[in-house]
């Protein structure tokens, strides 16, 4: 048999927390427009599903979509830092934990030497 879940409640909903972490930056922070594509490019990996049901196989087909994007790799770092400060703002707010967030394996380097403009 299949295994159907049922979709994420409103409060537990990855795309309302999205929604709201997104409304919040545009408050008081201009770059916001760069927080919203990158948590789009998650939303797209993830699926509508509930914050807490995230695990490391979300945060892996995020890194490939990140890596199929034509951004500079710079870019694509601070999108990848952009993600990972959403979760940890979860994690502080809901009392949960992404252990993979803080794991080497999926942080992308920061390149040597000066940013190419």
């Amino acid at each position: 048999k299949a295994v159907v879940t049922k979709p994420p409640t409103l409060t537990e909903s990855l795309r309302h927390e999205v929604t709201v972490y997104i409304d919040r930056k545009k408050k008081g922070h201009k770059g916001h427009y760069e927080f919203g594509a990158a948590l789009d490019l998650f939303l797209e990996a993830t699926g509508d599903i509930g914050f807490r049901d995230i695990k490391p196989q979300h945060c892996r087909d995020f890194i490939a979509k990140l890596d199929a994007q034509t951004w500079g790799e710079r870019t694509k770092i601070n999108r990848q830092r952009m993600v990972y400060a959403f979760l940890k703002r979860i994690e502080a707010d809901y009392d949960t934990r992404f252990s993979f967030i803080r794991n080497p394996d999926y942080k992308r380097q920061t390149p040597e030497g000066q940013k190419v403009q």
